[in-house]
Order: structure tokens, then sequence, then C-alpha cells
């Protein structure tokens, strides 16, 4: 499983960074920094989600809805979702020009905003197919952040 999870997290910081040179460009504008700030940006979503990983791992260990396939699919979907889309709110507030509040970081500051967190929601599960399929479903545990 080596190689998966290698190419897994491989995938996560190429997808991460294409969705935080997207946002970077389309809230604050196309500058010579923009390169690095979503480097920087995609650093620091890759960085939470390993920080996260383990405590959620633990979390999502002690939930028992069942052993189906379907159950753990509502597990990884549902609980992973709330983080990623956490994780990106996080992000947001770097990426999006304004005051921070409570509200702008668990809604968003408009619609742009809320599709490109769900962007970045979506690129976090696309770089878990690898693994996905090397573990032959969905198995909740502290990569898959």
């Amino acid at each position: 499983m080596a190689t998966p999870l290698a190419f897994t997290l491989l995938l996560k910081v190429v997808l991460y960074f294409g969705v935080c040179s997207i946002g970077r460009r389309t809230f604050r504008g196309d500058d010579p920094t923009f390169l690095r700030d979503a480097f920087l940006l995609a650093l620091g979503r890759f960085l939470i989600g390993l920080a996260l990983a383990v405590p959620l791992w633990l979390l999502a260990a002690q939930i028992t809805v069942g052993h189906s396939f379907a159950d753990g699919v509502a597990v990884y979907v549902l609980l992973y979702g709330t983080f990623r889309w956490l994780a990106w709110s996080v992000i947001a507030e770097f990426v999006q020009p304004g005051r921070l509040s409570i509200g702008s970081l668990f809604v968003g500051h408009t619609s742009g905003d809320r599709v490109w967190r769900l962007s970045g929601v979506a690129s976090s599960y696309v770089s878990d197919i690898p693994l996905l399929i090397a573990a032959g479903g969905p198995v909740v545990g502290p990569f898959f952040c």
C-alpha cells in the first residue's frame, strides 16, 4: 500500500496547488506573487490535513454505524466532508479579501467562495481514489484528510 499512499499524497499536493492557484487568482487577482501564495496555501492545507488526521481517525474509529460497505461510505462522506469543508474554510480566509467573521468562516463570503471551497473538498475526495482502490473501498483512517 506504500505506492498508493505515496501517489495519494502527491496527488493531494498537486490538486491542492491547483485549487489554491485558482482561488488566489480569482479572489485576489494576478500578480507576481500568486504562484508563491498558492504554493504556501496548498502547503498549509496539506499540513492541516496531516495535523488533524490522527484525531479525525480516532473519532471515526469510535463511530459504529454498522459493518456494511454503505455504512463505511456514509461515515467516510459525512465525517470527512465536514472536516474538509472546515479545512478549506480556514484556507479561504487567507485567500479572500475582507473581514474574518464566524459566518464567513463557516458559510463563506460569496457564492463564488462556496463553489471554490466545494472544489477544494472535491479535490480532497478525488485524491483519495488511489487508496480507495487499493483498500477495496472506503477506509476511514488518517490519510484520507
